[in-house]
């Protein structure tokens, strides 16, 4: 079983870095998607050599080794859903939510999302919020700490929630009370996986969107100071020759300001 374990993790290693397209801070949509599906595919290797393993030692049998294969695989998949990029990003602690107004919302999000995990998995507040403790109202956290803060703050809701919901069977309260007798803990995987998912996801998307916005703009700014400081005036037409961009070698050539030039018909 240790055997098995360990091939998991070289070969999802192996899966990750063999191109050197994985990048280790899951900075981009294309590096998450590959973490996931070398995670479903090296947590095959786990399950499979610990099944067979207790199956010769006489702990399984024929009958339940597919549904203990099942299970020690959807095991596997969820931990490293869960907890890779969670390790993978706090190792560099997000500094910006120190700032004044950051702090704020900061602990405005956590915390009230911390307090609906406690109302919805461990049935507190029941005789007032008992009736509309939902999973879903997580999701709301999932968007709001992806959009806001990023992969930092998605990989700590999709955390906290997971551990909040696995104590909801055990403890036999709230939204998971009877999901290991009825189901195995399958209702609580589909739904750990996919708020992991999409909370990932979106945070990842998010953070790829607006670092390419950030480096037009600063692309965009050095091109102006280019422009500006150019001894030769520089305008920039549109395709029916009508002024979009006017220098201020231009403005000096021609006579006219920036603003009066903007729109104006070139001949």
């Amino acid at each position: 079983i240790a055997s098995g374990n360990t091939l998991e993790a070289l070969a999802a290693l192996w899966l990750l870095t063999r191109n050197a397209r994985t990048d280790a801070l899951l900075s981009n949509l294309n590096s998450y998607f590959r973490l996931a599906w070398a995670t479903a595919l090296s947590a095959c290797l786990s399950a499979l050599t610990g099944c067979i393993t207790a199956w010769a030692a006489g702990l399984l049998t024929q009958q339940n080794f597919a549904s203990s294969l099942l299970q020690w695989w959807q095991g596997d998949v969820l931990g490293m859903i869960v907890l890779t990029p969670f390790i993978l990003l706090w190792q560099h602690l997000p500094h910006s939510w120190l700032r004044k107004g950051r702090a704020i919302e900061a602990v405005a999000c956590f915390g009230l999302a911390l307090l609906a995990g406690q109302i919805v998995f461990l049935g507190w507040f029941q005789e007032l919020f008992g009736i509309y403790a939902r999973g879903f109202w997580m999701f709301i956290f999932i968007v709001w700490s992806a959009v806001r803060f990023s992969r930092h703050g998605a990989s700590l809701v999709i955390v906290m929630v997971a551990l909040q919901a696995i104590l909801s069977p055990l403890l036999g309260v709230g939204f998971f009370a009877g999901d290991i007798a009825k189901t195995g803990l399958s209702n609580y995987w589909v739904y750990t996986l996919t708020l992991a998912m999409v909370g990932m996801a979106l945070a990842t998307l998010n953070y790829e969107r607006s670092q390419s916005t950030r480096m037009i703009r600063e692309r965009e700014a050095r091109l102006d100071a280019v422009i500006d400081n150019a001894l030769d005036a520089v305008v920039q037409m549109d395709s029916t020759g009508h002024i979009r961009d006017w220098s201020k070698q231009a403005e000096q050539i021609f006579g006219w300001t920036r603003d009066a030039a903007i729109g104006r018909l070139m001949h």
